[in-house]
């Protein structure tokens, strides 16, 4: 449906994912917890691989840096 409309697709580990993507994994669940009205599902990380070979990932410490998530409790 997507390539039908336009936007690229490749495949990575037999997995469908968007042109221009910086990279792609696989999650597992390890547990799901009820906050309120949301769930919060806490997950193992089964594979990371970079799709755009000069863009490293996205990881906490970055989002740390440039004030999106607050400092690591001490």
């Amino acid at each position: 449906e997507l390539e039908r409309r336009g936007v690229g697709v490749r495949s990575v580990r037999d997995y469908p994912v968007l042109d221009g993507c910086l990279g792609c994994f696989e999650l597992a669940a390890t547990s799901v917890h009820t906050c309120g009205v949301h769930d919060v599902a806490l997950c193992r990380m089964l594979w990371y691989e970079d799709v755009v070979r000069d863009a490293p990932p996205l990881r906490t410490a970055k989002l740390r840096e440039i004030g999106i998530l607050p400092p690591a409790p001490t």
